[in-house]
Protein backbone atom coordinates (compact mmCIF):
# COMPACT_ATOMS: atom_id res chain seq x y z
CA UNK A 1 0.00 0.00 0.00
CA UNK A 2 1.30 3.46 -0.94
CA UNK A 3 2.32 5.38 2.20
CA UNK A 4 1.19 8.71 0.81
CA UNK A 5 -2.27 7.21 0.33
CA UNK A 6 -2.31 6.06 3.96
CA UNK A 7 -1.32 9.55 5.13
CA UNK A 8 -4.12 11.07 3.06
CA UNK A 9 -6.52 8.55 4.64
CA UNK A 10 -5.40 9.65 8.13
CA UNK A 11 -5.95 13.28 7.07
CA UNK A 12 -9.45 12.41 5.81
CA UNK A 13 -8.77 13.61 2.26
CA UNK A 14 -9.48 10.43 0.28
CA UNK A 15 -12.36 9.92 -2.12
CA UNK A 16 -14.97 7.24 -1.41
CA UNK A 17 -13.37 4.52 -3.55
CA UNK A 18 -9.86 5.28 -2.29
CA UNK A 19 -11.11 5.17 1.31
CA UNK A 20 -12.75 1.77 0.78
CA UNK A 21 -9.57 0.43 -0.83
CA UNK A 22 -7.41 1.56 2.10
CA UNK A 23 -9.82 0.15 4.69
CA UNK A 24 -9.86 -3.23 2.95
CA UNK A 25 -6.05 -3.26 2.98
CA UNK A 26 -5.92 -2.38 6.69
CA UNK A 27 -8.36 -5.13 7.61
CA UNK A 28 -6.70 -7.75 5.42
CA UNK A 29 -4.02 -8.70 7.99
CA UNK A 30 -2.79 -8.02 11.52
CA UNK A 31 0.52 -6.78 10.09
CA UNK A 32 -1.25 -4.18 7.94
CA UNK A 33 -3.36 -3.03 10.89
CA UNK A 34 -0.32 -2.69 13.14
CA UNK A 35 1.58 -0.76 10.49
CA UNK A 36 -1.32 1.64 9.96
CA UNK A 37 -1.69 2.05 13.73
CA UNK A 38 2.00 3.00 14.07
CA UNK A 39 1.88 5.35 11.08
CA UNK A 40 -1.14 7.15 12.50
CA UNK A 41 0.58 7.55 15.88
CA UNK A 42 3.61 8.99 14.10
CA UNK A 43 1.38 11.44 12.23
CA UNK A 44 -0.34 12.63 15.43
CA UNK A 45 2.98 13.10 17.23
CA UNK A 46 4.40 14.99 14.26
CA UNK A 47 1.34 17.23 14.14
CA UNK A 48 1.64 18.09 17.84
CA UNK A 49 5.38 18.73 17.62
CA UNK A 50 4.81 20.96 14.56
CA UNK A 51 1.40 22.39 15.42
CA UNK A 52 1.96 25.54 13.34
CA UNK A 53 2.46 23.55 10.14
CA UNK A 54 -0.29 23.16 7.58
CA UNK A 55 -1.59 19.66 6.66
CA UNK A 56 0.15 19.96 3.27
CA UNK A 57 3.48 20.76 4.95
CA UNK A 58 3.11 17.83 7.34
CA UNK A 59 2.15 15.56 4.43
CA UNK A 60 5.29 16.52 2.49
CA UNK A 61 7.54 16.27 5.55
CA UNK A 62 6.24 12.85 6.57
CA UNK A 63 6.41 11.55 3.01
CA UNK A 64 10.07 12.54 2.91
CA UNK A 65 10.81 11.17 6.37
CA UNK A 66 9.31 7.73 5.81
CA UNK A 67 10.41 7.31 2.20
CA UNK A 68 12.03 3.94 1.86
CA UNK A 69 11.16 2.88 5.38
CA UNK A 70 8.60 0.20 4.62
CA UNK A 71 9.17 -2.01 7.62
CA UNK A 72 7.31 -1.58 10.89
CA UNK A 73 10.56 -1.77 12.82
CA UNK A 74 11.94 1.28 11.04
CA UNK A 75 8.78 3.26 11.71
CA UNK A 76 9.02 2.43 15.40
CA UNK A 77 12.67 3.47 15.45
CA UNK A 78 11.73 6.76 13.85
CA UNK A 79 8.99 7.26 16.44
CA UNK A 80 11.58 6.81 19.17
CA UNK A 81 13.86 9.35 17.44
CA UNK A 82 10.93 11.75 17.33
CA UNK A 83 10.59 11.42 21.09
CA UNK A 84 14.27 12.05 21.62
CA UNK A 85 14.24 15.10 19.35
CA UNK A 86 11.03 16.86 20.38
CA UNK A 87 11.03 18.63 23.72
CA UNK A 88 7.25 18.41 23.66
CA UNK A 89 7.46 14.74 24.55
CA UNK A 90 10.72 14.26 26.41
CA UNK A 91 11.36 16.21 29.60
CA UNK A 92 14.48 15.65 31.65
CA UNK A 93 14.14 16.48 35.30
CA UNK A 94 15.20 15.47 38.78
CA UNK A 95 12.36 13.77 40.67
CA UNK A 96 11.60 11.98 43.90
CA UNK A 97 11.18 8.24 43.48
CA UNK A 98 9.38 5.90 45.84
CA UNK A 99 10.67 2.35 46.07
CA UNK A 100 10.32 -0.77 48.13
CA UNK A 101 13.58 -1.92 49.67
CA UNK A 102 14.70 -5.06 51.43
CA UNK A 103 15.64 -8.55 50.29
CA UNK A 104 15.48 -12.19 51.18
CA UNK A 105 11.86 -12.09 52.32
CA UNK A 106 9.22 -14.58 51.35
CA UNK A 107 7.10 -13.39 48.42
CA UNK A 108 4.11 -12.98 50.76
CA UNK A 109 6.03 -10.83 53.22
CA UNK A 110 5.39 -7.10 53.03
CA UNK A 111 8.54 -5.10 52.39
CA UNK A 112 8.81 -1.68 54.06
CA UNK A 113 8.36 1.46 51.97
CA UNK A 114 11.11 4.06 51.77
CA UNK A 115 11.47 7.25 49.80
CA UNK A 116 14.66 8.13 47.98
CA UNK A 117 15.38 11.87 47.85
CA UNK A 118 16.68 11.71 44.29
CA UNK A 119 18.27 9.32 41.84
CA UNK A 120 22.05 9.09 42.34
CA UNK A 121 24.29 10.31 39.52
CA UNK A 122 21.42 10.79 37.13
CA UNK A 123 18.40 12.75 36.03
CA UNK A 124 15.14 11.16 34.94
CA UNK A 125 13.22 11.13 31.69
CA UNK A 126 9.48 11.61 31.36
CA UNK A 127 7.71 10.61 28.15
CA UNK A 128 4.12 11.61 27.51
CA UNK A 129 1.93 10.14 24.77
CA UNK A 130 -0.85 12.58 23.83
CA UNK A 131 -4.46 11.73 23.14
CA UNK A 132 -4.91 10.17 19.72
CA UNK A 133 -1.51 8.45 19.71
CA UNK A 134 0.30 5.40 21.11
CA UNK A 135 4.04 4.86 21.56
CA UNK A 136 6.76 2.33 22.23
CA UNK A 137 9.45 3.17 24.81
CA UNK A 138 12.66 1.27 25.50
CA UNK A 139 13.92 1.55 29.08
CA UNK A 140 17.63 1.72 30.01
CA UNK A 141 17.73 -2.01 30.84
CA UNK A 142 16.27 -3.07 27.48
CA UNK A 143 12.73 -3.57 28.78
CA UNK A 144 9.98 -2.28 26.50
CA UNK A 145 6.80 -0.40 27.41
CA UNK A 146 3.92 0.36 25.06
CA UNK A 147 2.15 3.54 26.21
CA UNK A 148 -1.53 4.07 25.56
CA UNK A 149 -2.98 7.49 24.72
CA UNK A 150 -2.79 10.23 27.38
CA UNK A 151 -0.19 8.27 29.38
CA UNK A 152 3.06 9.30 31.03
CA UNK A 153 6.05 7.22 32.14
CA UNK A 154 9.03 8.42 34.20
CA UNK A 155 12.26 6.50 34.71
CA UNK A 156 15.93 7.26 35.53
CA UNK A 157 18.39 7.51 32.68
CA UNK A 158 20.36 4.82 34.49
CA UNK A 159 18.71 2.35 36.84
CA UNK A 160 20.11 1.90 40.34
CA UNK A 161 22.03 -1.25 41.16
CA UNK A 162 19.36 -2.68 43.45
CA UNK A 163 16.04 -1.71 41.81
CA UNK A 164 14.63 -0.58 38.49
CA UNK A 165 12.15 2.11 39.54
CA UNK A 166 9.44 3.43 37.21
CA UNK A 167 6.45 5.75 37.61
CA UNK A 168 3.33 5.32 35.45
CA UNK A 169 0.34 7.61 35.00
CA UNK A 170 -2.08 6.14 32.47
CA UNK A 171 -1.85 2.74 30.79
CA UNK A 172 1.16 0.74 29.73
CA UNK A 173 1.94 -2.77 28.50
CA UNK A 174 5.26 -3.89 30.01
CA UNK A 175 7.66 -6.46 28.60
CA UNK A 176 10.27 -6.54 31.37
CA UNK A 177 13.76 -7.90 30.76
CA UNK A 178 14.26 -10.87 33.08
CA UNK A 179 16.65 -10.56 36.02
CA UNK A 180 15.75 -12.40 39.24
CA UNK A 181 18.26 -10.36 41.26
CA UNK A 182 17.28 -6.98 39.83
CA UNK A 183 13.52 -6.42 40.23
CA UNK A 184 11.60 -3.63 38.56
CA UNK A 185 9.22 -1.62 40.75
CA UNK A 186 6.45 0.34 39.04
CA UNK A 187 4.45 2.85 41.02
CA UNK A 188 0.95 3.68 39.74
CA UNK A 189 -0.96 6.03 42.06
CA UNK A 190 -0.60 4.36 45.49
CA UNK A 191 -0.11 0.87 44.07
CA UNK A 192 3.30 -0.76 43.57
CA UNK A 193 3.91 -3.61 41.13
CA UNK A 194 7.15 -5.59 41.47
CA UNK A 195 8.38 -7.80 38.61
CA UNK A 196 11.58 -9.65 37.77
CA UNK A 197 10.84 -10.43 34.12
CA UNK A 198 7.36 -10.76 32.70
CA UNK A 199 4.67 -9.27 30.47
CA UNK A 200 1.67 -7.50 31.94
CA UNK A 201 -0.72 -4.61 31.44
CA UNK A 202 -1.06 -1.84 34.02
CA UNK A 203 -3.83 0.78 33.89
CA UNK A 204 -3.87 3.69 36.35
CA UNK A 205 -5.35 6.88 34.91
CA UNK A 206 -5.55 9.77 37.35
CA UNK A 207 -9.20 10.47 36.49
CA UNK A 208 -10.27 6.86 37.09
CA UNK A 209 -10.99 5.34 40.49
CA UNK A 210 -9.17 2.03 39.99
CA UNK A 211 -5.76 0.56 39.23
CA UNK A 212 -5.91 -2.59 37.11
CA UNK A 213 -3.13 -5.14 36.60
CA UNK A 214 -3.49 -7.99 34.09
CA UNK A 215 -0.71 -10.57 33.93
CA UNK A 216 0.11 -12.22 30.61
CA UNK A 217 3.13 -14.35 31.57
CA UNK A 218 5.52 -14.80 34.48
CA UNK A 219 4.62 -13.42 37.91
CA UNK A 220 3.98 -10.02 39.44
CA UNK A 221 3.61 -8.94 43.06
CA UNK A 222 1.16 -6.13 43.78
CA UNK A 223 1.46 -4.00 46.93
CA UNK A 224 -1.64 -2.09 48.02
CA UNK A 225 -1.91 0.34 50.94
CA UNK A 226 -3.71 -0.88 54.04
CA UNK A 227 -4.76 2.27 55.91
CA UNK A 228 -5.93 0.43 59.02
CA UNK A 229 -2.54 -1.20 59.60
CA UNK A 230 -0.57 1.64 58.00
CA UNK A 231 1.09 -1.10 56.00
CA UNK A 232 0.86 -2.88 52.64
CA UNK A 233 -1.11 -5.92 51.54
CA UNK A 234 0.63 -8.28 49.13
CA UNK A 235 -1.05 -9.98 46.18
CA UNK A 236 0.80 -12.36 43.83
CA UNK A 237 -0.72 -12.77 40.36
CA UNK A 238 -0.49 -15.80 38.13
CA UNK A 239 -0.69 -15.73 34.30
CA UNK A 240 -4.11 -14.74 32.90
CA UNK A 241 -5.14 -13.23 36.24
CA UNK A 242 -6.39 -9.69 36.70
CA UNK A 243 -6.43 -7.63 39.89
CA UNK A 244 -8.39 -4.38 40.26
CA UNK A 245 -7.61 -2.07 43.17
CA UNK A 246 -10.33 0.51 43.92
CA UNK A 247 -9.96 3.80 45.75
CA UNK A 248 -12.62 2.53 48.16
CA UNK A 249 -10.89 -0.55 49.69
CA UNK A 250 -14.17 -2.37 50.28
CA UNK A 251 -14.73 -2.53 46.52
CA UNK A 252 -11.36 -4.14 45.79
CA UNK A 253 -11.67 -7.80 44.78
CA UNK A 254 -9.20 -10.62 44.90
CA UNK A 255 -7.43 -11.63 41.67
CA UNK A 256 -9.62 -13.39 39.13
CA UNK A 257 -8.78 -15.46 36.07
CA UNK A 258 -9.91 -13.52 32.99
CA UNK A 259 -10.72 -15.31 29.76
CA UNK A 260 -10.52 -12.05 27.81
CA UNK A 261 -7.05 -11.10 29.04
CA UNK A 262 -5.83 -10.64 25.46
CA UNK A 263 -8.62 -8.16 24.82
CA UNK A 264 -7.39 -6.05 27.74
CA UNK A 265 -4.07 -5.56 25.96
CA UNK A 266 -5.34 -5.31 22.37
CA UNK A 267 -5.19 -1.49 22.52
CA UNK A 268 -1.46 -1.66 21.77
CA UNK A 269 -2.30 -3.33 18.44
CA UNK A 270 -4.99 -0.79 17.59
CA UNK A 271 -8.16 -2.47 18.91
CA UNK A 272 -10.57 -1.44 21.66
CA UNK A 273 -13.07 -3.89 23.13
CA UNK A 274 -16.23 -2.89 24.98
CA UNK A 275 -18.39 -5.52 26.64
CA UNK A 276 -21.48 -4.08 28.31
CA UNK A 277 -19.24 -1.17 29.32
CA UNK A 278 -20.91 1.85 30.97
CA UNK A 279 -21.08 4.81 28.59
CA UNK A 280 -19.15 6.97 31.07
CA UNK A 281 -16.13 4.65 30.73
CA UNK A 282 -16.62 4.34 26.95
CA UNK A 283 -16.43 8.12 26.58
CA UNK A 284 -13.19 8.30 28.59
CA UNK A 285 -11.59 5.69 26.32
CA UNK A 286 -12.83 7.35 23.13
CA UNK A 287 -11.56 10.75 24.28
CA UNK A 288 -8.05 9.33 24.61
CA UNK A 289 -8.34 7.18 21.49
CA UNK A 290 -9.42 9.99 19.15
CA UNK A 291 -8.20 13.12 20.93
CA UNK A 292 -11.71 14.57 21.30
CA UNK A 293 -13.73 15.83 24.25
CA UNK A 294 -17.35 14.95 25.05
CA UNK A 295 -20.09 17.22 26.37
CA UNK A 296 -23.13 15.32 27.69
CA UNK A 297 -26.34 17.38 27.58
CA UNK A 298 -28.73 14.74 28.94
CA UNK A 299 -27.87 12.70 32.08
CA UNK A 300 -29.87 9.82 30.58
CA UNK A 301 -26.93 9.19 28.24
CA UNK A 302 -25.11 7.60 31.17
CA UNK A 303 -27.86 4.98 31.59
CA UNK A 304 -26.58 2.99 28.61
CA UNK A 305 -23.92 0.31 28.24
CA UNK A 306 -21.96 -0.32 25.08
CA UNK A 307 -20.72 -3.54 23.43
CA UNK A 308 -18.50 -3.20 20.37
CA UNK A 309 -15.08 -3.84 18.83
CA UNK A 310 -13.42 -0.61 17.68
CA UNK A 311 -10.46 -0.73 15.29
CA UNK A 312 -7.92 2.05 15.05
CA UNK A 313 -8.87 2.92 11.46
CA UNK A 314 -12.54 3.50 12.37
CA UNK A 315 -13.40 7.19 12.56
CA UNK A 316 -15.10 8.77 15.56
CA UNK A 317 -18.17 9.26 13.33
CA UNK A 318 -18.26 5.48 12.67
CA UNK A 319 -18.24 4.71 16.38
CA UNK A 320 -20.86 7.32 17.26
CA UNK A 321 -23.11 6.08 14.44
CA UNK A 322 -23.05 2.63 16.06
CA UNK A 323 -23.87 4.18 19.42
CA UNK A 324 -26.76 6.08 17.84
CA UNK A 325 -28.04 2.97 16.09
CA UNK A 326 -28.07 0.92 19.31
CA UNK A 327 -29.64 3.56 21.57
CA UNK A 328 -31.50 6.87 21.75
CA UNK A 329 -28.17 8.70 22.00
CA UNK A 330 -27.50 11.23 19.25
CA UNK A 331 -24.53 13.52 18.65
CA UNK A 332 -23.13 16.66 17.07
CA UNK A 333 -19.46 17.21 16.24
CA UNK A 334 -17.77 20.60 16.16
CA UNK A 335 -14.07 20.09 15.36
CA UNK A 336 -12.81 18.09 18.38
CA UNK A 337 -15.86 18.63 20.62
CA UNK A 338 -18.60 16.00 20.55
CA UNK A 339 -21.97 16.86 22.11
CA UNK A 340 -24.18 13.94 23.17
CA UNK A 341 -27.93 14.18 23.78
CA UNK A 342 -31.02 11.95 23.73
CA UNK A 343 -33.41 11.88 20.81
CA UNK A 344 -36.92 12.92 21.81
Amino acid sequence: MNKKLLIRYIEGSLTGDEKISVEKWILSSDMNRKYFFELKSLYVLDAVANENSSPDQRHMRMADEIKGKGKTKNVMMFMWWRYAAAAVFVISLGINIFLLSGGGQDENTVEPVHMVADIPDSVSTTIYTPKGAKSRVELPDGSVVWLNSDSRITYPNRFASDRRNVLLDGEGYFSVKSDSLWPMMIRAKDVYVMVKGTEFNLRAYENESSVSTTLISGKVTVYTKNEERDDYDVTVLKPKESFVVEEIPELTERPVVVSDYKEKTAWKDGVLYFKSTPVEQVLKDLERWYGVSFVVKDPGVYDYRFTATVYEQASIDNVLDILRYCSLIDYRIDKTVVTLFLRK
